[in-house]
């Protein structure tokens, strides 16, 4: 009901800004036809009817277009709460940042609720290649794969540092847009956006102190999924160079006849496995 009741007020705000520059040219027109044609007695009759006629068909044309409107934003609204309804089925946050950033640490996934560039895409944490802090189009800081945690623990408190981000800050009076670029492994839309100031604001205001806090502990949290997938990596590196070596103690065995060749398949193939 609330959203319907904003739709209204914003229909008819657009329809009434919609029909000013028209009103402004009707009358400017009525008023040159008028003295134009002064000299004859039904100019100002043919104009005034003339300007009915034209408010009058647009405001019929609206009143059409009304219903369809309507069922448009019901459609999208629909749509919206699908996908958001999937999106929470799909990923159980264990980790919020304000309305920025929802993380499953269970699952490994994540998601940008307010993205205005990837509204409720879910995530895996494998997903990231890197990111970087932007102050009005500046690199501020940048993180991602190759860096390594430096103190604090996973998704510990506000405020945890985490080493491996880099980056320097210049002293502003004034932030126009504060956001973090994130590069994923998404060959159609290979960047996603937290946006955390979209408007001229002091940085001396608490507002944007609150926003560049937010900003950081973002970074924090999506260093930490990048050094998760480093050290899965690593895992399964060790995992194939353990197999091979054991692999390579077995070929020993068989060519020196202390098993078989079967025994030796069956082997390999559980080490593969």
């Amino acid at each position: 009901m609330k959203n319907k009741k904003l739709f209204i007020i914003k229909w008819v705000i657009s329809m009434i800004i919609a029909t000013i520059p028209t009103g402004i040219y009707v009358i400017w027109a009525i008023n040159e036809y008028t003295i134009y044609y002064s000299i004859h007695g039904y100019a100002e009759v043919i104009g005034k009817g003339l300007a009915i006629f034209i408010f009058g068909t647009l405001l019929i044309r609206l009143i059409m277009l009304f219903p369809k409107a309507m069922e448009m934003q019901k459609k999208i609204n629909e749509e919206n709460a699908k996908t958001l309804n999937e999106a929470q089925r799909l990923l159980h946050a264990t980790k919020k940042v304000g309305k920025y950033i929802e993380i499953d640490d269970v699952n490994k996934k994540w998601r940008i609720p307010d993205g205005l560039k990837g509204l409720n895409k879910i995530y895996d944490y494998s997903d990231i290649i890197d990111f970087e802090l932007l102050e009005d189009g500046k690199s501020i800081t940048k993180g991602g794969i190759g860096s390594a945690i430096v103190g604090g623990a996973l998704f510990g408190g506000v405020g945890a540092i985490v080493g491996g981000v880099t980056g320097s800050k210049t002293t502003k009076d004034i932030c126009n847009k504060l956001e973090i670029k994130i590069t994923v492994k998404n060959i159609q839309v290979p960047t996603a956006y937290i946006n955390f100031i979209n408007f001229p604001v002091k940085t001396s205001n608490p507002i944007y102190q609150t926003a560049y806090n937010s900003a950081q502990e973002c970074l924090s949290l999506l260093q930490l999924m990048c050094n998760y997938q480093e050290q899965q990596i690593q895992k399964e590196e060790i995992n194939y160079m353990s197999s091979a070596d054991e692999l390579a103690k077995f070929k020993k065995l068989l060519d020196d006849g202390v098993i078989t060749q079967a025994e030796f398949d069956k082997k390999k193939q559980q080490l593969l496995d």
